[in-house]
C-alpha cells in the first residue's frame, strides 16, 4: 500500500523519476538535489537529466553520456550558452561528446560577446544564429 511505503521508497520508482524531467527544468533538478539525500538520489538518474536536457534543449541532438554523473557537472557549466542560442529553423546542433559540447559552446559564447558588444555601442542589426 502507497500510504505505507517510506518516501525514499516511492521516489526511487521509476516513472517518478521520469516526472522529475517532465514537471522540473534542469534548474530544477540540480536545486532539487540539494534538498535531501533522498531527492539528491532520485535526481541521480541520468534518463531525467537527459528528458530535462533535451526539453530545454530542443534545437540540440544530446548525447545521454553527456548528462551521465562522469560528465554532468561540465555539461551543466555549459548549458547558459546553449539556451541562449538561437539556432536556426529546421536545424539541430548534435552534441556527440563532452569535447564537442565545449567546442559549441565556446563558438556560441564568442558569437554572442560580440552581438552583446555591437548592441552595447549602439548597433542594432547583429545577431548570432
Amino acid at each position: 500500500e502507497a500510504s505505507s511505503m517510506s518516501f525514499s521508497i516511492i521516489i526511487s520508482r521509476n516513472p517518478v523519476r521520469r516526472s522529475l524531467a517532465t514537471f522540473h527544468t534542469i534548474a530544477d533538478l540540480s536545486r532539487l538535489q540539494a534538498v535531501s539525500l533522498t531527492m539528491q538520489s532520485a535526481c541521480e538518474d541520468v534518463d531525467a537529466w537527459f528528458e530535462s536536457a533535451s526539453m530545454a534543449l530542443p534545437k540540440f541532438k544530446l548525447c545521454r553520456e553527456l548528462l551521465g554523473t562522469a560528465s554532468r557537472g561540465q555539461f551543466k557549466a555549459l548549458l547558459k550558452t546553449f539556451i541562449n542560442a538561437d539556432v536556426a529553423e529546421d536545424c539541430e546542433v548534435p552534441l556527440e561528446t563532452l569535447d564537442d559540447a565545449r567546442k559549441v559552446a565556446k563558438v556560441l559564447g564568442n558569437a554572442q560577446r560580440n552581438v552583446a558588444g555591437h548592441h552595447a555601442r549602439g548597433g542594432d542589426i547583429a545577431h548570432a544564429v
